[in-house]
């Protein structure tokens, strides 16, 4: 997890995204305002705590093919009886939701273009089946030290 503001990871990558938002909480002291993330943290269980938790959270619910946009959110009174998923969907099709959700990439890739240029990721020789992935922000830390 990223911090726009100051483009500096917050939590470390994990399976799902309860466990990320814990260690953002533990980290900063609170859960972010906003969270852009890809379908692959687009769980039921997720968006649910997420709405718990007042966090305005945008997530990806499927993909689409490049250079085609989803279609647009149907207009109108939400059904009560709507998923937390179908929620989302809706929501990431809004003119609002598109905008903010394509702010995700640009936020991301600013960050590992830092480590990969600044901090000199790209002299790490990762050698050994239990080397770590060269974006690991530990491994970058130990090598710049």
């Amino acid at each position: 997890m990223v911090d726009d503001a100051f483009q500096v990871i917050v939590a470390a990558d994990a399976p799902s995204l309860l466990p990320m938002l814990e260690q953002t909480e533990t980290n900063c002291g609170r859960l972010p305002g906003q969270l852009l993330a890809d379908s692959g943290y687009c769980a039921e269980e997720s968006l649910k705590t997420l709405a718990e938790n007042n966090v305005d959270a945008l997530i990806a619910t499927g993909r689409w093919p490049h250079g085609k946009p989803p279609p647009p959110a149907r207009r109108g009174r939400i059904p009560a009886n709507t998923t937390a998923r179908e929620r989302m969907a809706r929501k990431t099709r809004t003119k609002k939701g598109r905008a903010a959700y394509a702010r995700r990439k640009a936020i991301v890739e600013a960050v590992f273009g830092q480590m990969t240029i600044l901090k000199g990721a790209r002299d790490l020789l990762l050698r050994g089946e239990d080397a770590p992935h060269p974006f690991d922000p530990g491994v970058v830390q130990d090598r710049v030290g």
